[in-house]
């Protein structure tokens, strides 16, 4: 069953398709083609933080089309402001 774009980044924070890597991506594929469109998001934890940072970016033949701002979430309350 292919997941809908909310579900995949309300899921991001506790996934387990993220490398044990300090910094890694995870992609939802948008439209397929011969050339597709995802959107990507790039996680980073903090040295001083246990709060995980998360970048996504929209991308089209391995070219980034958009590039949104680092939020920081927590497991608790993702995507929510503190």
């Amino acid at each position: 069953m292919k997941m809908d774009l909310w579900s995949w980044i309300s899921e991001l924070p506790n996934s387990d398709e993220w490398s044990p890597d300090s910094t890694s991506d995870l992609t939802f594929q948008l439209a397929s083609s011969s050339e597709s469109l995802q959107l990507k998001a790039r996680r980073k934890f903090s040295s001083n933080s246990d709060l995980l940072a998360i970048t996504f970016y929209v991308s089209h033949a391995e070219k980034a089309l958009w590039v949104s701002d680092t939020c920081q979430v927590n497991s608790e309350k993702p995507f929510f402001r503190y």
